[in-house]
């Protein structure tokens, strides 16, 4: 079970996925940034507002893919997509 231990762990989870931004329901900025200038908003209003709505909107990648992970009835497998 050691090899399950060091997948779930946090460690892990910051070296594979990193540290980058993402919205809690798995998009990228580069997406958001995209929809943002699409509908006539500015990259600097596109990039204020990604940040305004940090703490309701963003979570860090390693956090994000963690979190589907854990959900996952196969890690490896999850594990595997992401490669």
């Amino acid at each position: 079970h050691g090899g399950y231990r060091t997948i779930f762990s946090h460690r892990f989870a910051k070296a594979f996925w990193g540290e980058e931004t993402m919205g809690k329901d798995g998009s990228k900025y580069e997406d958001y940034l995209k929809s943002c200038l699409d509908a006539g908003m500015t990259k600097d209003e596109a990039l204020s507002d990604w940040e305004v709505d940090d703490d309701n909107f963003t979570i860090s990648a390693w956090q994000y893919h963690l979190q589907q992970m854990v959900l996952e009835k196969e890690a490896l497998k999850y594990l595997e997509k992401c490669l």
